[in-house]
């Protein structure tokens, strides 16, 4: 069973939002979603910074199905906690301990990120050209 709560401000998630980029490095990861693009080429975003990530991982169609079908799936919100059900709970019950840390899940309409942190993310909204590319 799949369990989470959003995360952020509760907005429609666009089926044509995605993730533009990814940076990890010493400050943490840093993930910056595309949600709207104007006639100027102008992306209306956000990123979503994880000063604490300690890993992360792209979910493919099969594993992003596997969190939209459940009834407990919230939708509404690009970043969700997942309090049970995650792949938290895979590893413990893979490897038969818990990491004793927190499991985020990145949404957007093409794509879903999902983290491992010890700290909840900051989020912030953010405009770029698409010439450009984000910068924070």
């Amino acid at each position: 069973m799949f369990v989470s709560r959003g995360f952020g401000e509760r907005i429609e998630v666009s089926g044509s939002s995605d993730i533009e980029a990814m940076r990890f490095d010493q400050n943490g990861l840093h993930i910056y979603i595309a949600q709207e693009r104007d006639h100027q080429d102008i992306i209306s975003g956000l990123i979503v910074e994880f000063a604490d990530a300690r890993k992360f991982r792209c979910l493919d169609e099969s594993d992003i199905a596997d969190y939209l079908v459940s009834p407990e799936f919230i939708h509404g919100y690009n970043v969700l906690e997942v309090l049970a059900g995650g792949w938290s709970a895979e590893s413990h019950s893979l490897l038969g301990y818990g990491c004793g840390l927190r499991e985020w899940l990145v949404v957007t309409g093409n794509l879903c990120i999902s983290v491992i942190s010890g700290e909840e993310p900051l989020i912030r909204q953010l405009r770029w050209s698409l010439d450009k590319g984000p910068q924070a």
